[in-house]
């Protein structure tokens, strides 16, 4: 059962990239709705031999891969209840602190842990911990609320599509300050996070993991004596892809030393982004729905079979998207819907009865037959993002 409160949850999930990238950007988008202070996932992937892990809080983030042994021994060597709260000393959490002991700190700060298990054929195969700060109780109605849900995101974290669109997230970065011989003399909190996601190993031996690429790609851009190269490169794993991009600071004050800056960014599929200023612009579910497809380079007639819907209803839901949003024609509802702001435009009625003015295109109007043929046509030429 749907609610307004966890509809953006289904449809991100619904959006088709790959599991370990939902994993790692849902967070963000969970604590909107059920306010925690971390989340861990756990997962067996369907038909894989190595469970994934993924831990996040507002400083930190752990994430990695489990042998199915100990997977195992988390979630069947005690018995749990759904809608359990458990506290920091419960057998499962100890077992998975012991797997992964960076993330101690918040399971023992965050007395209260709330765990809805997923299930595939009455067999656990996976849960979703939010962790809470003493005093701050998970109420009936998130209980219920996230063990809906659960079913759905067990599904999609086993998804293993993704979109071969990959766009660069401002929203999602951080910047670090290097010295003349690499050493860090200040990293932001966000940046540390994805330091350390690019660096997550690929395979559940933990103490194979990425530093020393990093560290490589790095001193490919030093120059002894020289300063600091222009460039930028690019870290991908099951987690995603991370962005570096160095810069030359010619008149630092911070440090006597010159210093690098280097900003940290996570590339995520064009979806991800639009969906997100879907949200941001109060789209509704259908219109919401209706977008992503459209960016993803539908026309209306397909769009109309895969939503079981007549064309002519598809159209009247585009013209509803582009006023809403204030757009004229595809390529900036893309623009727009990804940037999360709305056009400011002065849009008049004209002297036809029930037809708008396209500010953009001052001949057709919203909603009259030539506005749509020209949205048609666009469609018919393979225009596409």
């Amino acid at each position: 059962m749907y609610t307004p409160e966890t509809m953006h949850l289904y449809q991100l999930c619904r959006l088709g990239i790959s599991g370990t990238l939902l994993a790692s950007v849902l967070f963000d988008e969970l604590k909107i709705t059920i306010p925690c202070k971390a989340m861990t996932l756990l997962w067996l992937p369907l038909g894989s031999s190595d469970a994934r892990v993924f831990h996040e809080s507002d400083a930190e983030i752990s994430c990695g891969v489990l042998d199915t042994e100990s997977f195992n021994q988390i979630f069947f060597t005690s018995t749990i209840e759904l809608f359990t709260v458990l506290k920091p000393e419960h057998p499962v959490l100890r077992k998975i602190v012991s797997v992964f002991p960076d993330i101690r700190p918040v399971i023992d700060q965050n007395e209260n842990t709330l765990a809805i298990y997923f299930t595939d054929r009455g067999q656990r195969t996976g849960a979703i911990f939010l962790h809470r700060s003493p005093g701050e109780l998970f109420s009936t109605e998130e209980k219920v609320m996230l063990s809906r849900w659960a079913a759905t995101l067990y599904l999609a974290l086993n998804a293993d599509i993704e979109s071969s669109q990959f766009i660069t997230s401002e929203n999602n970065s951080g910047i670090l300050l290097l010295d003349s011989i690499m050493k860090v003399q200040y990293a932001c909190c966000r940046g540390r996070k994805l330091i350390k996601l690019s660096q997550a190993s690929d395979n559940r031996r933990r103490h194979e993991n990425r530093n020393g690429e990093l560290d490589i790609k790095l001193h490919a851009n030093f120059r002894s004596g020289e300063g600091v190269r222009a460039s930028s490169f690019v870290l991908r794993n099951i987690w995603g892809g991370v962005q570096f991009r160095l810069h030359q600071m010619s008149d630092s004050k911070i440090h006597q030393n010159q210093l690098t800056a280097v900003t940290v960014q996570r590339q995520e599929p064009l979806t991800l982004g639009v969906f997100r200023g879907c949200r941001k612009l109060s789209l509704t579910e259908k219109q919401t729905e209706i977008s992503l497809l459209l960016v993803n380079g539908l026309s209306y007639d397909a769009v109309a079979t895969q939503l079981c819907i007549s064309s002519n209803t598809v159209v009247d839901h585009v013209r509803k998207i582009y006023e809403k949003v204030g757009v004229a024609n595809r390529s900036e509802l893309v623009t727009t819907l990804f940037l999360g702001t709305r056009k400011e435009v002065n849009i008049k009625p004209s002297h036809d009865a029930g037809v708008v003015r396209n500010p953009f295109h001052p001949s057709i109007h919203y909603g009259s037959p030539a506005h749509i043929a020209a949205d048609k046509k666009e469609v018919v030429r393979g225009y596409a993002l």
